[in-house]
């Protein structure tokens, strides 16, 4: 073989080795162009969580910066940049997925200005992607009442209840609370409460309620008295001190106690130099309402004491009879028996029949209250 010959196939083999090498440089650039224009715009979304785990929003925010250079390189023309910069910012990402837990899985959805995206040039991929969550927040747990006051008013079984939210937190103190008994409360009563915002709201801003009702034990109330309650000391007291007021009042110039209980114009045109004497006390009485007594607005219990005395004005004397009432005794939370009997001249009728009296005050009561005689 002659050495021609053997160069010939020599030749040949660097002929297909260049060309093949040719080829492949092609290739590869042709991949590399395509890569540069090929953006995968799912890289540029920035990922976080508004909320606690089960109940937490996704919230996006586009890397434009990052964006922005990868769509104009290094050394872009000041029109490639702002036409980079317009697509960035027109650029969002939704979702519809709402109270996420982590290790959901759900669609994001990108949009962006089709117009600009046309003009660059670029393969936009990533449109629509899917997420599993991760790294939620667990949120915080909170006892959603522990700024929230029972203020009660009033004696068991009438008492009433108002709440009052005392949260400092700006949103925990927009919370509605709501009971399920606001009135005719007595000692014993468990008053539910419950937290009228929705749990998934609580836990979309980060908050997880331990429990979004609780029951309010009623206890330590002070309550109506009954007969047997009575402390007869305080009786004996509240007696002297209503004795006193009938001579005191009796005394007092700016009236006439003789024609107060007997409307008799003829005491008028008498000296009004009145007294009172031969004070006698004819009888104390509790009352105490019977349950389902019509009229509701009657006191609870009535303490009645019924007096006589001789009215005398140097002219005439008669005798006059007296009733001073003291409604609501109550026992405190201490278990002392109590009542308002501070203002004596605002707490007695008086008439020149004693009967008469003694109907309105005490036994024509007998319909709505039961009644105990004292002494």
């Amino acid at each position: 073989m002659s050495e021609e010959t053997k160069r010939e196939p020599d030749l040949k083999q660097k002929i297909i080795m260049v060309a093949g090498a040719c080829i492949l440089v092609i290739f590869f650039t042709f991949l590399a162009v395509r890569s540069f224009n090929t953006i995968n715009l799912k890289r540029y979304i920035k990922l976080s969580y508004s909320g606690a785990s089960g109940y937490a929003t996704p919230v996006f925010e586009v890397d434009q910066e990052a964006l922005v250079l990868r769509l104009v390189g290094t050394r872009p023309s000041e029109e490639a940049l702002n036409e980079a910069k317009a697509f960035a910012a027109s650029l969002t990402a939704t979702s519809d997925a709402k109270d996420i837990a982590n290790r959901d899985s759900y669609l994001v959805t990108l949009s962006w200005n089709e117009d600009i995206a046309s003009k660059m040039g670029k393969s936009l991929t990533g449109q629509k992607f899917q997420v599993k969550a991760k790294g939620i927040d667990t949120g915080k747990r909170i006892n959603v009442f522990e700024k929230v006051m029972v203020n009660m008013a009033g004696l068991s079984p009438d008492a009433s209840l108002v709440l009052e939210n005392r949260w400092d937190d700006e949103y925990l103190s927009t919370l509605t609370f709501v009971a399920d008994k606001y009135s005719n409360i007595a000692n014993g009563d468990a008053i539910q409460i419950t937290c009228q915002q929705d749990r998934a709201e609580l836990g979309r801003r980060g908050l997880i309620a331990e429990s979004m009702t609780t029951l309010y034990k009623v206890e330590n109330l002070s309550s109506y008295a009954k007969a047997s309650d009575v402390s007869m000391s305080l009786v004996e007291e509240i007696s002297k001190e209503a004795q006193r007021t009938i001579v005191s009042e009796t005394a007092d110039s700016t009236f006439r106690m003789l024609y107060k209980a007997t409307g008799n114009t003829n005491y008028l045109r008498d000296r009004n130099t009145e007294t009172a004497g031969e004070i006698e006390e004819l009888g104390v009485y509790y009352l105490e309402r019977k349950e389902g007594t019509e009229y509701s607005s009657l006191a609870q219990n009535r303490l009645v004491l019924l007096y006589s005395s001789v009215i005398s004005n140097e002219e005439h004397d008669e005798k006059i009879y007296f009733a001073f009432t003291y409604p609501n005794a109550y026992l405190g939370t201490d278990g002392a028996f109590n009542l308002n009997h501070e203002n004596p001249t605002k707490s007695y009728t008086c008439g020149n029949d004693e009967e008469a009296l003694e109907a309105s005050e005490v036994s024509g009561l007998s319909d709505s209250y039961r009644i105990t005689k004292l002494k």
